[in-house]
């Protein structure tokens, strides 16, 4: 993709190619993690893309955009 270092013209499509492959290979998922499974929450701030965390009485519920080779291990916790 060519991109001039001078105007910036084709920035927007090189920026739209790359979220697309990064994308590829990531799934989003709505989990519930219990308050006593602080070691999953810490591993989804670490592998993922938090879109939103809220605190509710059951728990952490995080949706996030997991890559997909953790998805079966997160599978547990989904919403």
């Amino acid at each position: 993709i060519a991109v001039s270092a001078v105007t910036g013209h084709g920035l927007a499509h090189l920026l739209d190619e790359v979220d697309a492959a990064l994308s590829a290979n990531a799934t989003d998922m709505e989990l519930l993690v219990p308050f006593d499974r602080g070691d999953v929450v810490d591993l989804i701030h670490r592998i993922g893309e938090i879109l939103s965390e809220v605190h509710d009485p059951d728990g952490t519920r995080i949706k996030a955009r997991i890559p997909t080779r953790h998805t079966e291990v997160l599978s547990a916790f989904e919403a």
